[in-house]
């Protein structure tokens, strides 16, 4: 069970620090300014970002290293899609469809029959 609430957490702390991270605003290339480069690295949104993603990789390398299965990988792989799922829906506007829904409960039935 403290496996799945740590692979849990880390995926939220994933999502919430690519949340941050496309907060950016990256010019194009061809028309970038040396001022634009400060601009990027001196944005909280970045740091934060980063912040967020390294914590929760570091989580999931723990998570790992402790529990060395296969299951903890495919577990990490599929509770970041639902979180994603979750978090697409309720921050970022996008769509909610049965066909996604099924999806998701194919996910969670996998998940249980892998650990049974």
């Amino acid at each position: 069970m403290t496996k799945y609430l740590i692979i849990i957490i880390a995926c939220i702390l994933f999502a919430s620090g690519i949340m941050f991270l496309r907060k950016l605003n990256i010019p194009t290339f061809n028309n970038i300014k040396i001022n634009d480069v400060f601009n990027i690295f001196y944005n909280s949104n970045l740091w934060f970002g980063l912040f967020l993603n390294g914590t929760a990789f570091l989580l999931l390398l723990y998570v790992i290293n402790v529990y060395n299965d296969i299951s903890t990988i495919i577990s990490i792989q599929v509770v970041y899609l639902i979180i994603i799922f979750f978090f697409g829906i309720i921050f970022m506007g996008e769509n909610f469809t049965y066909s996604k829904l099924l999806a998701i409960l194919f996910f969670i039935l996998g998940i249980f029959i892998l650990n049974k």
